[in-house]
């Protein structure tokens, strides 16, 4: 959830934004773009959303896949925050 409310802060820090409205503002922004990936109880959606990294990385960096499996590295690990900051920079 840092990586999806810094901006906020940062605009926060910009402007002179009340904090009630940057509440209202983020709180938007989730239930616009992120409904699914905070509303579940189980995460289903960020769950499948890695799933699909993962494959994506066996088919177009197999060498990088087999290091990640064989370290037990899972895509939990280094992948949740590009997925929820859908690959902000």
């Amino acid at each position: 959830m840092n990586e999806v409310v810094s901006p906020f802060i940062l605009l926060k820090s910009q402007c002179s934004i009340s904090l009630s409205k940057l509440y209202n503002l983020f709180s938007a922004f989730l239930d616009t773009f992120l409904t699914n990936y905070y509303r579940e109880e189980e995460f289903y959606s960020l769950q499948s959303s890695l799933g699909i990294l993962k494959v994506l990385l066996k088919y177009h960096n197999p060498g990088l896949f087999n290091i990640f499996e064989y370290n037990v590295i899972n895509p939990e690990m280094y992948a949740t925050s590009w997925v929820l900051t859908v690959f902000a920079k």
